[in-house]
C-alpha cells in the first residue's frame, strides 16, 4: 500500500514537471512564431504606408542578464531613403555611432524613431528561459549579443538581411533568417551563422 502511494506521488510530481516543461516550450515556440509574423507584417506595412520601421531587439546585458529579453517596433519620424547597395552598411555605421553616443546630446541621423503602438501595443517579453543569443546584420561586423540591435524595413520594399539567434535552456537553439526582398523569416532549429546562410542562398 505504501509503495503504491509513493509511486502515485512520484507519478504526479513527474506529470506536473512534464506539463510545466511543455508549457514553456509552447510559449517559446509561440514567441518565435510571433516574431516571424511581425517581420513579414513590417515589410508589408512599410511598403504600403511609405514609412520606415525598425524592429528593436533588446538583449539587456546579454545571456547573463536576469532581466527577460524583449522586442518592439519603432517608426521613423522622417523618411529614410537609401539606395539598396548603401542600406545595410550605412545604417550599421550610424547605429554603431548611436550606441556610442547614447546619453549624449549629439544624436545620430537615425535617432528619430519612436515606439509604434499601432503594431505592438507594448514591448513583447520573451518567456523565460528563452533569450536572444545574438543578432547579425549584413554590413555590421560581428555579433551583437548585448544591448539593443535593430533590423530596418524600408518603403522601397526592402528589409535588412539579418539572423536572429535564440536560445532556450542548455540545448534548444533557433536561428531566424530575414529575407531582404520579402521580409519573411525562415526558422531553423539550430544555430546558423549569417555567413553560412548567405553562402547557402541560391
Amino acid at each position: 500500500m505504501e509503495i503504491m502511494i509513493v509511486t502515485a506521488l512520484i507519478a504526479m510530481v513527474m506529470g506536473l514537471a512534464i506539463q510545466r516543461i511543455d508549457n514553456r516550450n509552447n510559449q517559446a515556440k509561440s514567441a518565435v512564431r510571433q516574431l516571424a509574423g511581425l517581420s513579414r507584417d513590417l515589410h508589408n506595412k512599410s511598403r504600403l504606408n511609405g514609412v520606415t520601421y525598425r524592429l528593436v531587439i533588446d538583449m539587456k546585458e546579454g545571456s547573463d542578464s536576469r532581466e527577460p529579453h524583449s522586442f518592439w517596433v519603432e517608426q521613423a519620424s522622417a523618411a529614410i531613403l537609401l539606395r539598396p547597395e548603401q542600406m545595410s552598411l550605412s545604417l550599421a555605421e550610424r547605429e554603431r555611432q548611436e550606441r556610442d553616443r547614447l546619453g549624449s546630446e549629439e544624436r545620430s541621423p537615425t535617432a528619430g524613431f519612436s515606439p509604434d503602438t499601432s503594431i505592438l501595443k507594448q514591448p513583447q517579453v520573451l518567456p523565460p528561459p528563452l533569450i536572444f543569443e545574438g543578432v547579425e546584420v549584413v554590413g555590421m561586423e560581428g555579433l551583437v549579443n548585448s544591448g539593443q540591435a535593430f533590423i530596418y524595413f524600408f518603403p522601397q520594399g526592402l528589409s535588412q538581411e539579418a539572423a536572429i539567434h535564440l536560445r532556450t535552456g542548455p540545448t534548444g537553439r533557433w536561428t531566424m533568417a530575414t529575407n531582404p526582398l520579402t521580409g519573411r523569416m525562415d526558422i531553423l532549429n539550430q544555430h546558423s551563422p549569417l555567413s553560412e546562410l548567405r553562402q547557402g542562398a541560391p
